[in-house]
């Protein structure tokens, strides 16, 4: 349900109709600019389904784990994202979610955490995320290329759920395959 929803908004938004399958796509007008992918904005005043996923009971025993009780869901985006031997480039787009500059590093203390629904298979080649296990322990932002050798790819089926710390060292592989892939991310 989410992802037919979410396949209706980009249409609606872009004017143009999206398949996963032979990653037909529009683009919308946000920022950043990339020319691999757009990212949907404020997706949670767009359905029901979109409220639903944000209540989900084990998305919320994560991040209320990582964030505490009095933890809040401050975005809802999706990255619609097509085929692009570059992607990100050679850092891969490795980054933390945290706002604040010197991040604190473990436990109920944490800024942010992270989560994404996944609407498509994940896989190195559908440009999945990447991971740098244990970077979540350095509580700070990677430099330019640092962390790249040891990224992994998180790959998982369509449907699963995503959680991740937000000091964790993150960026996505390039999409090597035609089709799109779609995730749906709440940000704590």
């Amino acid at each position: 349900r989410m992802r037919e929803r979410l396949l209706e908004v980009a249409e609606q938004r872009t004017g143009v109709k999206h398949d996963v399958e032979t990653g037909e796509h529009g683009q919308v007008k946000s920022q950043p600019k990339f020319n691999h992918q757009y990212i949907l904005y404020y997706l949670l005043l767009e359905d029901k389904v979109f409220q639903e996923a944000a209540t989900n009971p084990y998305l919320l025993a994560l991040q209320t784990y990582m964030l505490g009780m009095d933890c809040r869901l401050s975005s809802v985006t999706s990255l619609v994202k097509w085929r692009d031997e570059t992607g990100y480039g050679e850092t891969l787009g490795l980054h933390i979610d945290s706002t604040v500059k010197y991040p604190i590093s473990i436990g109920h203390e944490t800024h942010t955490a992270n989560s994404a629904w996944l609407l498509t298979d994940y896989t190195e080649d559908n440009g999945a995320m990447a991971f740098v296990p244990g970077s979540h322990q350095h509580s700070r932002h990677p430099a330019s290329g640092e962390g790249v050798d040891g990224a992994i790819p998180v790959e998982a089926p369509a449907g699963s759920l995503l959680i991740w710390h937000g000091n964790l060292w993150h960026g996505a592989f390039p999409r090597k395959n035609d089709g799109l892939r779609l995730v749906v991310t709440y940000y704590f």
